[in-house]
């Protein structure tokens, strides 16, 4: 839901006539430019394969933005709801405030056209990636492959203003790689079935994986045998994702956490 000083206006950018979100009047920074109603507004998801499969899959992509690993919010009457016009800049004058709520970063002039950073609710499975952004700021990223979420750098600038998957992401990519562990840009996780994700390359020209390429890096806890198999120690969930690293020690996943690193499937012909 928009504020009454927020309207969709039409502009025309490198010759084409485009769409987009302008202040109507000056705003200070942190004004509320966006709110998300959600009893009037439901959000509605699709996996990559249901965007891909869509009779609209264009369309869907267009308006696209990442809630969770293969989860894409879209729609497909965009005209319905203003809200889905919010544009890219990589120096934007808008970010998040929770999931619920985008906000002014700085002051923000009359007329001035309203964006945020999609590194903000991106990664590199995004339906956007490899876009050509033409922000013309200063430092703008030209193709966009949204690797951010994996910058401390760029967490501690945006700290607080990313949606929470970014935040999760993060975390579960374990920076200083004690927190969990790593995979390579060139992997994502998508549903292999209704109910079960998996790990897979990449569908893009640009990642294929060579033969002893390093593209996974696990950790976690360390438990004796004997702890492995104390009567009421361990979880179905540590039974499960156990991996074996020498002949009585054990490593399972951390506790109360679940990571990208558990969907890594066993196979004879690996």
């Amino acid at each position: 839901m928009l504020p009454p000083q927020v309207k969709l206006e039409a502009f025309q950018f490198y010759g084409f006539e485009c769409h987009g979100l302008f202040a109507q009047e000056d705003l200070p920074a942190d004004t509320t430019v966006w709110i998300w109603d959600t009893v009037t507004e439901p959000l509605v998801t699709f996996t990559r394969k249901e965007v891909m499969d869509h009779p609209e899959r264009q369309k869907l992509i267009n308006f696209s933005y990442m809630v969770n690993d293969d989860c894409f919010a879209s729609t497909t009457t965009p005209e319905d709801d203003p809200c889905w016009y919010f544009n890219h800049s990589c120096d934007p004058n808008c970010w998040f405030e929770g999931d619920g709520k985008i906000v002014t970063r700085r002051p923000v002039k009359k007329g001035e056209q309203l964006c945020y950073d999609y590194a903000c609710t991106e990664t590199e499975s995004s339906l956007h990636v490899n876009m050509n952004c033409r922000c013309g700021a200063e430092k703008c990223r030209g193709q966009l492959k949204f690797s951010e979420w994996r910058s401390r750098g760029f967490i501690k600038k945006n700290l607080g203003h990313v949606t929470e998957y970014i935040m999760r992401k993060h975390a579960e990519n374990g920076y200083d790689k004690q927190l969990d562990g790593w995979y390579d840009t060139r992997m994502e996780l998508r549903y292999k079935s209704k109910s079960s994700m998996g790990l897979f390359c990449r569908e893009e020209s640009d990642c294929k994986i060579l033969k002893g390429d390093i593209v996974l890096m696990f950790s976690g806890k360390i438990v004796h045998k004997d702890t492995l198999l104390e009567s009421g120690a361990m979880t179905p969930r540590d039974f499960e994702m156990s991996l074996q690293v020498q002949r009585d020690l054990w490593q399972i996943p951390a506790w109360k956490v679940r990571s990208a690193y558990e969907m890594v499937q066993v196979s004879l012909t690996p």
